[in-house]
């Protein structure tokens, strides 16, 4: 509180001790901006809770200040002041200038603070009112404040989880792939005989061990994958990519599951003109995740599709191609349709058993895609199979 002499200062001290409300004395407009720019830019705990002060002991200049000061406050702060001023009417040296530039200023602390403005002499109840609704007003803002600041430390907790987890997971796919790696080389050291002749009953034993070692190592590359993306070191190789090369090189790698479940696989290849702008290896890897899901979730002699199509902006040429996978497997519950992009989740409605794999592929390619500037859609049905859909830009 701010009077121009110690008799107003006494007179309004008293007023509101009356009501219980403490009151801190400033003796000098000096004094009262040091403790509001205190208060608003965070170097001394939030400690007032309504300025008062009269017009004659700030003066046009001090509001100025005060203005500025106000207009750094934090988003959860605004704070009340409650301003005793004389009436219009009052003799000159009595009340604030009303000059151009002063009113000007007078306007503008109104539009940086809760501004409340009571003629002078004020009555008892009507200060008292005041005060104890601006105190109320910053009690809000406070509780406002303590939420975010809990917000943004719970938030901190959770990225140093996520970044312990993304370290965790990396390190541990990389250690794991050295063994798997040995696993592999003296499988394939057995396989051709360089020890001694090998038995036909042990070569089918070690191509079950390089079977079950390549599977494991496609599930430790998605961990390994999984985790580049969330610390986001995965980068982008973006060019032109004819899309019929892209279908062509991954169909070969497909073709040998599809064969043991007695699948169709229909493939409408584009025009070779048709290209998308994107990463080739990326796009490579979440076509083949698509496939790859789509032949385990398709019964036998079920049917799996491969197009595209160009989009183009009204009366414009093509911006935009969607390379499309479908097929006719168990289908996906609608409630369910976004939790597939979700890490380690597999959905597949009446699937006979829970598909091997750690549920990251969709995952993966999602983020994958839309680190091309793309996205990865889905729709389904249950019992009729579904529909992923890669979207990509077009080279401009």
């Amino acid at each position: 509180m701010l009077a121009p002499v110690g008799r107003d200062a006494e007179l309004i001290q008293t007023m509101l001790a009356s009501a219980q409300l403490g009151v801190a004395r400033v003796n000098t407009p000096e004094e009262l901006v040091r403790r509001i720019a205190d208060e608003v830019q965070g170097t001394a705990p939030a400690r007032i809770g309504v300025v008062v002060a009269t017009d004659d002991a700030l003066g046009i200049d001090w509001s100025s200040r005060i203005a500025d000061l106000l207009e750094r406050q934090p988003s959860w702060s605004d704070l009340p002041i409650v301003l005793l001023a004389h009436s219009i009417d009052a003799p000159r040296g009595h009340r604030w200038e009303t000059s151009a530039g002063s009113a000007a200023e007078a306007e503008r602390l109104m539009m940086r603070a809760s501004v409340t403005v009571l003629d002078r002499p004020v009555r008892v109840a009507t200060l008292v009112s005041a005060v104890r609704s601006g105190v109320r007003t910053r009690a809000r803002q406070i509780e406002v404040r303590d939420l975010i600041e809990a917000l943004k430390h719970s938030q901190q907790l959770a990225e140093r989880a996520a970044a312990a987890k993304s370290d965790f997971l990396a390190l541990m796919s990389h250690e794991l792939r050295t063994p798997l790696n040995a696993i592999a080389g003296y499988a394939e050291l057995l396989s051709i005989e360089c020890y001694g002749p090998v038995p036909e009953r042990q070569r089918e034993v070690l191509g079950r061990i390089t079977q079950a070692q390549r599977h494991l190592l496609g599930i430790i590359n998605d961990v390994l994958n999984f985790a580049k993306l969330e610390k986001g070191r995965v980068e982008y190789d973006l060019e032109p990519v004819a899309v019929r090369d892209i279908i062509a090189e991954v169909t070969p790698l497909i073709e040998p599951q599809m064969s043991a479940k007695r699948l169709t696989y229909e493939v409408r290849a584009p025009a070779p003109e048709i290209v998308a702008l994107a990463d080739r290896e990326k796009l490579r890897q979440i076509l083949l995740n698509l496939l790859s899901n789509a032949v385990k979730f398709t019964m036998a002699g079920g049917l799996i599709t491969v197009d595209v199509d160009e989009h183009a902006a009204e009366g414009g040429l093509p911006e935009t191609i969607s390379l499309r996978v479908s097929d006719t497997g168990t289908g996906i519950p609608a409630d369910k349709l976004e939790s597939v992009f979700e890490p380690f989740v597999q959905v597949r409605g009446d699937a006979p058993a829970r598909a091997d794999g750690t549920g990251l592929g969709l995952s993966i390619s999602r983020d994958l895609a839309r680190g091309m500037g793309g996205d990865l859609r889905v729709r389904s049905q249950l019992a009729k199979g579904s529909t992923f859909t890669i979207e990509l830009p077009r080279p401009r």
